[in-house]
């Protein structure tokens, strides 16, 4: 064994030396750059081949063997190398070529989801569209009937071998059965109750549609709620509960039969009252009755009250009746008031009601009256206790409160003058004179103005004298009136014994003589409202009426830019009928100086809507001597009044005259507008006319002027004739328009 080991060991390093010695002989070549590389190429219909890659060593050249290929296959491809020099010896390059195949075009093919709601039948998948030619279509798997998802493949197998078709996958999916809960609806949901049992189905559903009903069944009248409860494995639905009833039966007249419920009514007696259904007792077993929780009076009142039968299965009835429990009543015949009649003193009055009966309170609304006047006193009665338990057989009573007048005796000037003291409050009292006033006897001398006593006129227009006046037949004498006596108020002065007077009640100044008062008015730069009794008589719609008043033996003298004057009053609203009665002006003398003027031997400015002058009288001692200062100044004076404002209504003067002498100075060139009369020197109405020629007639340089008296320029002074008629003159107004009427006003007008 050894010496075969040795020789083999020999035989080798013999080759070895041998392929050196031929190797120095062989030229080396270098094929590190050349490659020849396996393919795949994708079958597109043209021939492939298989070459080296990389630049041939200097002297090799290279041949193929089996290097071609163009339908799916593949080759194994030889490249053979051959070097210029036969020694040279070069290994073949092994390489496989190969044609793989081209992937089909299936576009018009469409393998889609598919989704479809349970139905009881067998459901699959199949692929639309057209199939290239040569192509067919196999699937795994792909039938489903139940609820469920399934994946679906569709594999294409074609006839050409150098085309593959890629499979299609879908999804079908069948979902449970939808129902729609508006749909599921009982056949019959109502019965009425009978003894019997009675069940409900549902109205017809699709036969694949599996469920079961529980509560179906019952027998009592009661509402029922039946629940539906679908296949969960092929239905997709929650349960339905449907409401059923089996209605109460109507009770009929046999059960009825003796039952009444009535009314009644008690009288209040402090106990509890009820009513009772009567025949209840007859009813059968388990019908019971329920009365309304108000089946309780004590107190008075009436409620409606409800009896009611039941029974589980019978509609209830029921029965109505009225529970009335009656007020006792009180007698209230008995009662009487104190305090019905007083005399005002300052103090509040009031009404009280006496012999009340027992728990019975009265009260009072328009009580606590402090002025005079009848007001109306309501007296309400009450129950003191229990209030609602008793009826009064009246309730309240109107009752007349009356305070009369306080009647002050006037005996002093000092008392007089003392009005104004009260003079809020002198529609309270009525004043009369106890004695003649004499103005000279006061006992402050000091207040004495030439022996007269310096006066402080009664009223203002904010708080004129509102009382009765009774002169009772005395006489106010030696009084001394200046602008100081007077007020300012209104824009003007108010001026005379009574400053304003305004009665609500329309009352009287009456049974009075004025004697030697001296007016002295310098009030250059204003407007004044003088009269001897009054400045002014009555203040807007009200007026304040004068009888039996003799004024004499007196002097006015004003000076002022305006002058509404008159021997008695300076500025009069009428009082209605016998406004002015028997008033009398003797030997009174009045001299003005002013630019505008309305003067009169009663009343200066005279506004009514009705008013009488009845046996008025100025007399022949009496004067009015005007100077009138403004050559543009309107002048209206007259014998009674001097102005009657256009507003007027109806004026009527019976037995009236005037014999007082009245002298007007003009200035030269006058172009005002100046009116005179014998009674009435301008009465106003819509359309500016004047009264007619009985009331006019003027008389200057032996020239009868026209009664209209337009305005016109003179100088100088003139004097008014005796008018030339009889003692009465009569005159109604009638919507503004005046005319004359021969008829006097009878006494029962008057």
């Amino acid at each position: 064994m050894r010496k075969r080991v040795s020789f083999i060991l020999l035989l080798a390093i013999v080759a070895v030396t041998i392929a050196l010695a031929l190797s120095a002989c062989v030229p080396e070549v270098d094929m590190s750059g050349v490659k020849f590389e396996s393919k795949t190429v994708v079958f597109d219909g043209t021939e492939h081949e298989l070459t080296v890659s990389g630049e041939l060593p200097e002297g090799v050249t290279v041949t193929y063997e089996n290097n071609k290929i163009t339908n799916v296959g593949s080759v194994e491809a030889i490249a053979h190398f051959t070097h210029e020099n036969d020694k040279v010896v070069i290994p073949d390059m092994k390489a496989t070529l190969t044609v793989t195949a081209a992937k089909g075009s299936a576009d018009a093919v469409i393998f889609e989801d598919k989704t479809v709601s349970y139905d009881g039948t067998e459901h699959e998948l199949v692929i639309s569209g057209a199939l290239p030619e040569g192509v067919s279509v196999s699937y795994t798997a792909n039938k489903l009937t139940k609820p469920g998802t399934l994946e679906v493949t569709a594999s294409f197998t074609s006839t050409d071998p150098n085309y593959t078709y890629d499979p299609m996958t879908a999804t079908l999916t069948v979902t449970k059965a939808k129902v729609d809960t508006a749909d599921i609806a009982l056949q019959t949901t109502e019965f009425t109750y009978d003894g019997t049992e009675h069940s409900v189905e549902l109205k017809p559903l699709p036969e694949y549609i599996k469920y079961t009903l529980i509560n179906n069944k019952g027998i009592k009248a009661d509402n029922y709620t039946c629940l539906v409860q679908f296949d969960e494995e092929t239905v997709d639905a929650k349960p339905v509960t449907l409401q059923w009833k089996i209605n109460k039966a109507d009770m009929g007249e046999d059960m009825l039969e003796g039952i009444t419920f009535t009314d009644k009514s008690f009288t209040y007696d402090g106990t509890e009252h009820k009513l009772a259904l009567t025949g209840a007792e007859k009813l059968p077993e388990g019908f019971t009755v329920a009365y309304s929780a108000n089946n309780s009076l004590t107190k008075p009142g009436s409620v409606q009250v409800t009896a009611t039968i039941r029974n589980a299965n019978y509609n209830d009835k029921t029965f109505m009746a009225t529970l009335s429990v009656n007020r006792a009543q009180i007698d209230m015949s008995g009662v009487l008031f104190d305090g019905t009649q007083t005399e005002y003193d300052g103090t509040a009055k009031s009404v009280v009601a006496t012999q009340l009966p027992e728990n019975v309170e009265a009260s009072y609304s328009g009580n606590n009256q402090i002025n005079v006047g009848s007001y109306e006193v309501i007296v309400t009665y009450s129950v003191k206790e229990n209030a609602d338990c008793y009826s009064l057989s009246k309730t309240s009573d109107t009752v007349t409160l009356t305070i009369t007048h306080k009647t002050v005796t006037i005996t002093t000037v000092e008392e007089l003058q003392a009005i104004n003291d009260t003079i809020a409050a002198s529609a309270n009292y009525k004043y009369e004179l106890g004695n003649n006033i004499d103005g000279s006897l006061a006992v402050d001398q000091e207040n004495l103005v030439g022996g007269k006593y310096r006066w402080k006129g009664i009223g203002s227009w904010a708080t004129p004298f509102k009382a009765s006046f009774n002169g009772n037949g005395y006489t106010i004498s030696n009084l001394y009136i200046d602008k100081d006596s007077g007020v300012f108020e209104a824009g003007q002065y108010f001026i005379g014994i009574f400053n304003v007077v305004a009665s609500d009640d329309v009352l009287w100044i009456e049974n009075l003589k004025v004697s030697d008062i001296a007016v002295d008015i310098d009030a250059a730069d204003s407007t004044v409202t003088v009269g001897i009794l009054a400045g002014r008589n009555g203040q807007g719609s009200i007026g304040m009426r004068a009888k039996d008043i003799t004024v004499s033996d007196s002097t006015i003298n004003i000076i002022a830019t305006r002058a509404m004057a008159g021997n008695v009053f300076g500025y009069a609203i009428g009082g209605g009928n016998e406004a002015f009665s028997n008033i009398k002006c003797e030997n009174v003398d009045m001299t003005a100086n002013l630019s505008t003027a309305q003067i009169g031997g009663i009343v200066g400015y005279l506004e009514v809507s009705k008013h009488i002058y009845r046996n008025c009288s100025v007399d022949e001692q009496s004067s009015m001597n005007i100077t009138v200062a403004s050559a543009s100044g309107a002048v209206q004076i007259g014998g009674l009044a001097g102005y009657l404002y256009s507003g007027c209504l109806e004026l009527q003067i019976y037995d009236c005259s005037s014999a007082a002498q009245i002298s007007v100075d003009l200035p030269e060139e006058y172009a005002g507008s100046f009116y005179a009369g014998k009674i009435l020197g301008y009465a106003g109405k819509p359309g500016g006319d004047v009264i007619g020629e009985t009331y006019v007639t003027v008389n200057y340089d032996a020239a009868t002027l026209s009664s209209n008296m337009e305005k016109f320029g003179w100088t100088g002074s003139f004097k008014v004739d005796e008018v030339e008629k009889e003692d009465l003159v009569y005159y109604t107004a009638t919507n503004g328009a005046f005319a004359e009427s021969n008829s006097p006003v009878s006494d029962s007008q008057a």
